[in-house]
This record gives C-alpha cells, sequence and structure tokens, in this order.
C-alpha cells in the first residue's frame, strides 16, 4: 500500500492517542493536530484543521469506523477521482449517512435517504483538483456555522452541483461504525471478520 504520513485529528484523550500510537508506524510518519473544540463541534472542523497538511491527494477516513483493510486497499487502487465507499449489503438506517446513486455516481448525499439509497462508510478519496474544491466550500460552510458543529458530508452536497463523486461499493467487507455502547459491542463481536 504505502502512506508516507497519516494527519491523525485528536481531542478528547487527545495525549493518551498520541502515546499509544507513537510518531511513527512502519515508514509513515504520524502528524498530530489539536481540536480543542471537539466537545461542541464536528468532523468537518477537525478535517479542516488539517487542510494544511493536505496539499494534494488524501484519503479521509473517520475515526469511528473500523473496517477490513482490504477496503482501504480497494480505495487506494480505484483509479477515479473523488471516491466514496458504500456498502449496498447493510441495512439502510435513516439516520445514518446515505447515498442515492445513478450508475456508479453520487447523486445525492444525506441523512434520511431511504428509498433506492446505500449506506456510506464514512470514507472518502479526493483527487488534488477535488480537494481544492472541497476545502473551498468547506472554507465558506464552516465559516457560516459560526463555530458550531458541522460535518464533512455537508460541503459535498454543494460539491456535487459541478463535480463528479463516484461510488465504491464493497458489497459486504466487514467493518463497523462507532457511535455507541450497542455500536461497540456489535464491532467487538464481529471484530475477528473485520480484521481478518
Amino acid at each position: 500500500m504505502g502512506f508516507s504520513e497519516v494527519v491523525v485529528v485528536v481531542g478528547y484523550r487527545g495525549t493518551m492517542f498520541r502515546k499509544i500510537l507513537g510518531q511513527k508506524y512502519n515508514q509513515c510518519r504520524l502528524i498530530y493536530r489539536l481540536n480543542k473544540k471537539y466537545s461542541s463541534t464536528d468532523n468537518l472542523n477537525s478535517l479542516f484543521i488539517a487542510r494544511k497538511d493536505l496539499d494534494g491527494e488524501f484519503i479521509l477516513v473517520n475515526g469511528d469506523v473500523l473496517f477490513n483493510k482490504k477496503i482501504l486497499t480497494k480505495l487506494i487502487k480505484d483509479p477515479r477521482q473523488n471516491v466514496t465507499v458504500v456498502d449496498s449489503s447493510g441495512v439502510v438506517e435513516t439516520n445514518s449517512m446515505n447515498v442515492r446513486i445513478k450508475g456508479h455516481q453520487v447523486l445525492e448525499m444525506g441523512r434520511g435517504l431511504k428509498e433506492k439509497s446505500k449506506r456510506v462508510l464514512g470514507m472518502y478519496k479526493f483527487s488534488k483538483e477535488g480537494a481544492l474544491k472541497y476545502f473551498q466550500i468547506a472554507e465558506d460552510v464552516v465559516k457560516k456555522a459560526r463555530g458550531e458543529g458541522v460535518q464533512i458530508e455537508k460541503p459535498i452536497k454543494e460539491f456535487l452541483k459541478t463535480e463528479h463523486l463516484f461510488v465504491l461499493d464493497i458489497k459486504g467487507i466487514p467493518w463497523q461504525e462507532i457511535d455507541d455502547q450497542n455500536d461497540l459491542t456489535i464491532a467487538e463481536n464481529k471484530l475477528l471478520k473485520i480484521i481478518k
């Protein structure tokens, strides 16, 4: 695979994460950025803190997603620019982030999409040009939010008006988003399948 740098945005128990993860993993340098307002903001604010470290193509993975490494390998190898990962084999929950697609492209993204939609994992790959466009939109979104929490998907809704976002369907390769104690229990039960 081969990453030279991973930017980790920390907040709650950030020092603990630094101690556990260290400064390097194999030949990959770990860079830490602190979201001091982690308790009152959301993941777009954390991504925005790391934007100066992301000056080209990058892959974004939400920190609350536990996934099989095959998913990341498929995303890296996908030749298309601007890609999101979905799982068409799972149950679509209306309170989760979902996409409506046509062919292999995202038409619409949001919560509450049920009919003919797919579940988003919270993993994205942006080309250099796609990243520039995304962050231009995100800057405006963050300013308008005035310190309130905003999710990374909000700028994507604007992004979709002028850019393509392709879909990589992992069709049941094990993964689990961990938002609460129930999700954690599910993840623990699926752990051997996920890390296999």
